[in-house]
């Protein structure tokens, strides 16, 4: 699996949004195959929204996720607003019978550029949205259409979580703001695992990597040792195995057995974040299987 634009931002939300709502990534539109990347259907969750800072406040009522590596242009967003009102009379038809159909609500078609999409905003009628950080833009109501430029946006905790489906160097900028939070941060303890993961699925060979792979393959060792120091100055060290032990399963595509976690404990203490990290993102698959396996391997 390569990792792209697209399915960073896929996983992200998945990941983020879970526990508010029901969420759904690469939801199908009839009639022609059409994809959705991101549905959203809030719920009563379990936290309160304010802490997903402008990602919250973008996903609080029905809406949909379309993001845009390269900014679109006008074909592509009368795709997109296609895809939206299309999937709205899908809603429409299959509510329960006997009910009362208006009641449906209409989502809110959120469009995430990575640039700026210049020719499309004039031609769409967008403006700035009123209430909105900088970067949001908003069109005629009934649309309810939406459109947030990652590079015009504030550089802020508020933003963090929709920065991070920027490009180069905003991208680069939302990983040093997401490493740099204190431990125990909501947005690291979400946030963290799901980059951590992807970067697994990355191509070997460096020269077929997008700058956001190798921007992430750099900072890879970075987030090994957040994720160590959260455990550690929380004074809790199995917060700091079982964020390892995630890692590792993420790897091996399997759960640890406990014999396993064990092991893993002993050694996270005796060799410390520094040797974990190269371990668990250097070797091959076979490798750090069988490392796991040796009891003598340091």
């Amino acid at each position: 699996m390569y990792f792209r634009h697209d399915q960073l931002a896929k996983q992200l939300a998945s990941k983020i949004l879970d526990g508010f709502g029901m969420t759904t990534t690469g939801q199908a539109v009839r009639p022609d195959a059409q994809q959705i990347d991101v549905w959203h259907l809030p719920g009563e969750g379990k936290k309160g929204r304010a802490c997903l800072g402008l990602f919250g406040r973008m996903t609080e009522g029905p809406c949909i996720l379309e993001p845009y590596q390269k900014p679109p242009g006008e074909d592509e967003l009368r795709e997109c607003i296609r895809k939206h009102l299309s999937f709205h009379h899908e809603r429409v038809i299959d509510a329960p019978p006997g009910g009362d159909k208006s009641v449906v609500a209409f989502a809110t078609c959120w469009i995430v550029s990575a640039g700026r999409p210049a020719a499309s905003l004039p031609a769409f009628g967008f403006t700035p949205a009123t209430g909105w950080p900088r970067g949001v833009y908003d069109t005629v109501p009934g649309l309810q259409l939406k459109l947030a430029v990652v590079t015009e946006l504030p550089r802020s905790r508020e933003t963090l979580f929709v920065r991070l489906m920027g490009r180069g160097a905003v991208f680069q900028h939302a990983l040093d703001d997401l490493v740099a939070l204190p431990p125990g941060s909501w947005e690291r303890i979400v946030a963290l695992p799901v980059l951590l993961g992807l970067r697994y699925d990355l191509p070997p060979d460096p020269h077929v990597r997008t700058e956001e792979e190798e921007i992430l393959v750099v900072t890879s060792q970075q987030m090994v040792e957040a994720l160590w120091r959260e455990g550690m100055e929380k004074g809790v060290e199995k917060g700091a195995t079982n964020a390892l032990a995630h890692l590792f399963e993420r790897r091996l595509k399997r759960a640890l057995r406990e014999d396993e976690r064990e092991r893993l404990r002993e050694r996270t203490e005796a060799l410390g974040p520094d040797r974990l990290g190269d371990i668990v993102l250097d070797l091959s698959v076979e490798e750090l299987a069988a490392w796991l396996a040796d009891p003598d391997a340091r």
